[in-house]
């Protein structure tokens, strides 16, 4: 997980997870990650306790994925179709960028690929967590997911 500069916005970071460096084939073939025609490691998560703390977590899929020596957890929405994307081969100097959300992340898939000039460093922990679509009654500002404050990113 690293945290950028966004590309298509300056005065904005991202933090997204690391699923292609430069030279490496990126596809997605019905929703499967494939990074130089290999698929990357995906199973069942065996921790389903983890979907209480999504909201609406009876519509989701919750897998753990491995890349490398990483292991982390990726959550589908299950009602929406696999998705396809490429193949694309990251340039020299970018990187290819997927958010957990899998089938709703806003990432390099739809805007590109992030130069390694807009690396700021590795995401260790979330900070602050805001759910936007619960707001606090009354006063209408978001939510503080506190479940999941100063929990370690994988």
């Amino acid at each position: 997980m690293i945290v950028f500069i966004f590309p298509l916005d300056n005065s904005k970071d991202y933090i997204k997870r690391v699923v292609g460096l430069p030279g490496d084939t990126i596809e997605l073939k019905e929703g499967l990650l494939f990074v130089n025609e290999t698929p990357v490691t995906q199973t069942a998560a065996q921790d389903l306790t983890l979907l209480n703390d999504l909201p609406d977590g009876d519509k989701f899929n919750l897998f753990t994925e491995k890349t490398g020596e990483a292991e982390h957890y990726t959550q589908y929405f299950k009602y929406e179709d696999p998705q396809n994307y490429g193949p694309r081969t990251v340039p020299p100097g970018k990187l290819f960028v997927m958010g957990d959300n899998r089938n709703r992340s806003y990432d390099s898939r739809g805007w590109g690929f992030v130069p390694l000039s807009n690396v700021k460093g590795r995401a260790l922990f979330v900070w602050l967590s805001l759910d936007t679509e619960n707001r606090v009654p009354l006063i209408g500002l978001p939510r503080i997911r506190w479940e999941r404050f100063g929990k370690m990113i994988h």
